[in-house]
């Protein structure tokens, strides 16, 4: 053999790692760095905050104001220990157990367990997402989920089983009865089942029925419970609470429009109590500093003044009582102005794309500027808000952190979060393309796409409903990650095969080699 014909270091280097991914012992390497993964984040985190949140108490309470998958989840737990262990360990296990199964899903597909041990990594590495395993909310049960869905999705790709595009729904399913924002799921199957129609040649007809399947399993079971438990029948939802935030900062300009009907007064008395705020908002420079600071007031104004009044005033049970009053306040006032609405939701969605309390110290310093400008802010300190209930004592404590990130960890975050944008928007766009052309592309264009999409849903149904709802976005977190590691794979096998033809891993569990 010529030296020219010998195969680079690099080539020995991915052969090697090719052989491993396929050995037992390449899956035994990706359970045990999920171990102790799992190990080193239950100490970083176990203690480190209340397991009980604020949200908490609707799921123990089986609040009609929450659909019944979390509560029956927390029940459960409280049968078999303190639900503040209970919780914690079964949490935990079950994203164990997801993010391996995921990782053996991509271990199968890419044959690099390089690559599957750094999206292993990936998927405990960022805190954000891992803490609610250790917090009694939905984010941890639906992060662990997704990780499912998407071992699920990479599946049917290189199968075409419609057994995998079934246990996709079975997960939608399952999060529509964790909380309403599962919803994002049936408009990410009808896109997929569309594009596994054209380009793969899967029968539309079984897909359309494991489709429908979902939708009457979560919202027939919604329906039962709400029967049984609640008394009525209808779908729970946070729409008026998330839509009052919105609805709280167009109320000035549209408190005269309700003259002589029954909404003037709570529309009136909402007005009162923004216009000063609204007013300061609007002279705002700063975009991060303007979002930041409208979130703190809507936020501490609506969980903090207006639901305590409200319950106080009208004597609401729970929170159910106090969503029907506020929903047909906040919808009524979001229809008098469409382009308001959706001005608010476009600033939401760019505050979540950006990132925006995510700022390096001289990003940080601009901002506090704008906001130390405009001071003092409405209600901030020690001020005694009167209302018929008694005086609440406010401590608004309105600016910019002084704790921000270092510049190197802001750089690293948008580095991530801003290369998925690209190649997320790549990936959607060649699979439209392709979609027409009624042909396959690469697996890795697939999932980076796919996993855009879910991600670009979840984004826009939370800027259009809540203000600061960012806690929404945390399950979308392995989108990322898997999108990142399907990019270096697709980088890998076109830089070692660049002969190889789209679409010729196609064939179940087959995949071009690397010579």
């Amino acid at each position: 053999m010529r030296h020219s014909d010998r195969p680079s270091l690099l080539t020995k280097f991915f052969n090697l790692d090719a052989k491993l991914a396929s050995s037992p012992w390449g899956r035994a390497a990706v359970i045990v760095l999920a171990l102790v993964l799992t190990i080193a984040m239950t100490y970083l985190l176990m203690g480190k905050r209340e397991v009980i949140a604020a949200d908490t108490r609707d799921y123990l309470a089986f609040s009609p104001l929450r659909v019944f998958g979390y509560p029956s989840f927390l029940m459960l737990m409280s049968s078999i220990a303190d639900v503040r262990i209970s919780t914690v360990i079964i949490q935990t296990l079950i994203f164990l157990g997801s993010s391996v199964f995921l990782a053996l899903v991509v271990l199968k597909a890419t044959r690099s367990l390089v690559l599957t041990l750094a999206l292993t990594v990936l998927l405990y590495g960022n805190i954000v997402t891992t803490i609610y395993n250790y917090i009694a909310v939905t984010e941890s049960l639906v992060t662990s989920s997704a990780m499912v869905a998407l071992g699920a999705l990479i599946q049917f790709y290189r199968t075409r089983r419609l057994s995998w595009f079934v246990l996709i729904c079975a997960v939608a399913a399952l999060n529509i009865a964790i909380r309403p924002a599962g919803q994002v799921y049936l408009p990410f199957l009808i896109v997929i089942g569309l594009y596994s129609w054209l380009a793969l040649r899967v029968s539309l007809a079984r897909m359309a029925g494991a489709f429908v399947l979902t939708v009457l399993v979560s919202y027939g079971s919604i329906y039962a419970v709400n029967y049984t438990v609640h008394g009525f029948t209808g779908t729970n939802s946070n729409h008026g609470t998330g839509l009052l935030g919105k609805a709280m900062l167009l109320a000035p300009k549209h408190a005269g429009e309700f003259a002589g009907t029954p909404l003037q007064e709570p529309v009136s008395e909402l007005a009162r109590i923004m216009e000063p705020v609204v007013s300061r908002l609007d002279q705002m420079e700063n975009d991060r500093a303007r979002t930041l600071i409208s979130q703190t007031y809507v936020n501490y104004l609506r969980f903090g003044v207006l639901f305590p009044m409200y319950r106080d005033r009208y004597n609401h049970a729970d929170g159910w009582d106090r969503e029907l009053y506020v929903r047909d306040i906040a919808s009524a006032i979001v229809s008098r102005d469409r382009a308001g609405y959706l001005e608010l939701s476009w600033r939401e969605f760019m505050a979540l794309v950006t990132l925006a309390p995510i700022m390096t110290p001289a990003e940080a310093d601009t901002a506090r500027a704008d906001v130390e400008r405009l001071a003092p802010w409405p209600y901030d300190g020690d001020e005694n808000w009167e209302y018929e209930s008694g005086p609440r004592l406010l401590k608004m404590e309105i600016g910019i952190g002084d704790a921000q990130r270092g510049t190197a960890t802001v750089v690293a975050f948008r580095v991530i979060y801003y290369g998925f944008y690209v190649i997320g928007i790549g990936g959607i766009l060649v699979m439209v393309v392709t979609a027409v052309r009624r042909r396959p592309i690469d697996l890795d264009l697939q999932i980076i796409g796919s996993s855009a999409i879910l991600y670009a849903g979840t984004i826009s149904m939370t800027a259009l409903g809540d203000v600061g709802g960012v806690r929404y976005l945390v399950p979308i977190w392995p989108c990322i990650a898997v999108s990142w590691i399907f990019a270096a794979d697709w980088v890998r096998v076109k830089a070692l095969a660049p002969r190889t033809a789209a679409g010729t891993d196609y064939a179940p569990g087959r995949r071009p080699a690397i010579s």
